[in-house]
């Protein structure tokens, strides 16, 4: 295979020395979970952490060591690759600067607003002969990943219906006003967009979702910003089409957490996160057995590990990894179609 651009720049470098990674947010996603996943990454060197607010980005910058600081991105030195950590209204203009300088772009979830706008960063990205992906960390889970195998051998037959729900009751952010999830404009809408980009992902990833079909979505907003969002409809993948599927994701009520795939004679349960097993239930939701899974990440830093490790081998080669972003589409079109087309409901009134 002939590689060219700034894939065969990346691999000059690399032969050379360690990768360069710019990290572009200096917020809690960057602090507690990328950082300290690649300064124990042998291969790679953080050149320089960027974010507006430079006195926040340069202590986090001397916790972990980072040479250079800066609060704009022009000014930043070349790299291999830029972790995009910002939130997803204020990225677009940034996207099309990171291409036109060669980096490869590893961008945090969601990735995009609309899918018009997710295929021009992947235009712009294949014009400059760069990668991208997308930090859908849920899919290096255990569970997600057996729960995957199940559904695509076709194990347990035909699947009946299946149905996923993200929630519990928020009192309090412990977050300053200014902080970027208050302002739906720049959180992208609300908690479908930021927390249910996760669930959507999960849901579309063990299922093979091709297409979608929106029945009914119904959400809850206050001053512009959703809390809530409930989906039904059909889904339709590989193996089935119009599949009735449903999910909800909120920061009002307490949810049962889960994705929950049900066959003709029972049920099996997904958890969300890293350490939620993967079981079989009664139709009446009581478990019956759980699988004991070799395979996948156990814990979150594990699956941030393996998706940067992904990333990475990506960038290198030139070949898709499992966070491709053009794996994402799918997502990115159910949350921009929700938002769209939701029955809106403002949470005053509903009180």
């Amino acid at each position: 295979m002939k590689i060219k651009g700034a894939v065969r720049r990346s691999l000059m470098k690399q032969a050379k020395g360690k990768l360069r990674i710019g990290v572009l947010g200096a917020g809690r996603v960057a602090r507690d979970l990328h950082l300290p996943v690649l300064v124990n990454m042998p291969d790679v060197n953080i050149t320089w952490l960027c974010d507006k607010n430079e006195l926040r980005a340069r202590q986090l910058a001397k916790n972990f060591k980072i040479p250079s600081v800066f609060g704009e991105i022009e000014k930043c030195s070349n790299v291999d690759i830029v972790l995009v950590a910002i939130p997803i209204g204020n990225r677009s203009p940034v996207m099309t600067y990171i291409f036109q300088r060669g980096w490869h772009a590893f961008c945090e979830k969601p990735f995009a607003l609309t899918v018009t706008e997710h295929a021009r960063y992947l235009t712009e990205a294949r014009e400059k002969k760069v990668q991208v992906g997308v930090g859908m960390v849920r899919r290096f889970g255990a569970a997600t990943l057996m729960a995957k195998k199940i559904v695509h051998e076709g194990y347990f037959g035909p699947i009946a219906e299946v149905w996923a729900s993200e929630g519990s009751r928020t009192k309090r952010t412990g977050q300053s006003s200014d902080w970027y999830m208050s302002n739906p404009k720049i959180a992208g809408g609300g908690v479908l967009m930021e927390t249910g980009s996760h669930l959507v992902d999960q849901l579309c990833s063990i299922l093979d979702v091709n297409q979608f079909k929106i029945s009914r979505c119904i959400q809850r907003r206050l001053n512009g910003l959703e809390f809530e969002t409930e989906f039904v409809g059909a889904v339709s993948t590989n193996r089935q089409s119009e599949l009735r599927c449903s999910f909800t994701v909120s920061r009002l009520k307490d949810l049962c957490n889960g994705i929950f795939i049900r066959f003709p004679n029972f049920v099996l349960k997904c958890g969300l996160f890293f350490e939620d097993p993967l079981e079989i239930c009664t139709l009446g939701g009581s478990p019956i057995a759980r699988f004991d899974i070799q395979e996948g990440a156990k814990t979150i830093i594990q699956g941030f590990y393996r998706e940067w490790k992904e990333f990475i081998d990506q960038s290198l080669s030139g070949n898709n990894s499992a966070i491709n972003a053009e794996t994402v589409q799918i997502s990115t079109a159910l949350i921009e179609q929700c938002y769209k087309n939701a029955e809106v409901i403002n949470v005053c009134d509903a009180l």
